[in-house]
């Protein structure tokens, strides 16, 4: 009897073995059967019905196919010159590499010390680090977090071509917390005494760094700009960085703001003769970036060769 029980034991965990090394459930419009050479401006595929199904191999593929989610919009190529969305939740018939997923919520970005504040997990989408290394007037350093909440503009062939072309909404949202949280470490139009005295607090702040978000030329001339609508920003912490040398600070972050400082410091040798606030002084601060990145530049309307750009101040008369 005992052998008995044994042998039905042994028996019962082999067949849950093998259920669960079975194959998964077809699921119809899961997969489809597209040409062996896809393309997504001009290839079209068919829903393949049954998990019995067969093709040519040699002239097809299988491949799976796109599953939205809730609030989920998936961006494709319709042809050479055309892009267009799906929506709905289920499977489409494209295949899931040759499109774009976004979200139609709002996006909420949590910059703070402590990754539990957003999720628990710092993701680089809508979980990042506090912002170090925020440099206002007189190059004075705060630390600071902040709450922004974006969300995506679908709404011309433009926009769904830049969104196809990103590659998705973890590829964009990268690309957007570099450049953003490089727009507010660039603080020095913000005066520390008068946030420190008590003259400016947070919400101050906040509105600042919104505008600055909304139409700062480092901003407006991105070319993913004009994907996003900025919907609210809130400032959670703001104060001055702490330089306690008992801090074992990163060597990356140390390198990193002394980076930044140089910039800063050429920038504003690069275009000393123009007051700060004036609109000269925003098109020749644009071509200091546009040299730093070997471009072809321009101020005043003309295009400076980038072995003529000088090295101090510009010569070059708007």
């Amino acid at each position: 009897m005992r052998k008995l029980k044994v042998w039905f034991g042994l028996t019962s965990i082999l067949l849950i073995l093998l259920g669960a090394c079975a194959p998964a459930a077809f699921e119809k419009g899961s997969t489809l059967i597209c040409p062996k050479d896809y393309d997504p401006a001009s290839s079209k595929c068919t829903v393949r019905l049954s998990a019995e199904e067969t093709y040519d191999a040699l002239t097809s593929q299988e491949l799976p196919a796109v599953r939205l989610g809730v609030d989920e919009v998936g961006v494709y190529r319709v042809n050479a010159e055309e892009y267009g969305i799906y929506e709905g939740v289920g499977y489409h018939p494209t295949p899931s590499d040759y499109v774009r997923v976004y979200t139609r919520q709002q996006i909420h970005i949590v910059s703070d010390i402590d990754p539990n504040a957003c999720g628990g997990t710092y993701n680089d989408f809508n979980c990042v680090k506090a912002l170090s290394n925020v440099t206002l007037k007189g190059y004075q350093k705060f630390g600071a977090s902040y709450a922004l909440d974006v969300s995506l503009d679908f709404s011309s062939q433009e926009n769904l071509r830049l969104l196809y072309e990103v590659g998705g909404a973890a590829q964009l949202m990268v690309k957007f917390n570099d450049r953003s949280r490089d727009t507010l470490r660039d603080s020095t139009d913000i005066d520390p005494q008068k946030y420190i005295s008590g003259e400016m607090k947070r919400p101050d702040v906040a509105a600042i760094w919104l505008e600055k978000l909304e139409k700062s030329k480092y901003m407006t001339d991105w070319q993913y700009f004009r994907l996003f609508k900025f919907e609210d920003l809130a400032v959670r912490y703001f104060e001055p960085e702490k330089s306690d040398s008992g801090d074992s600070g990163s060597s990356s972050q140390v390198l990193e703001d002394q980076e930044f400082q140089d910039f800063l410091h050429r920038r504003d040798l690069f275009c000393a003769q123009y007051e700060i606030g004036t609109s000269l002084r925003a098109e020749c601060e644009r071509t200091f970036v546009c040299s730093e990145s070997n471009q072809v530049c321009y101020f005043g309307g003309a295009i400076i060769p980038i072995d003529q750009l000088p090295t101090a101040t510009p010569t070059t008369t708007p």
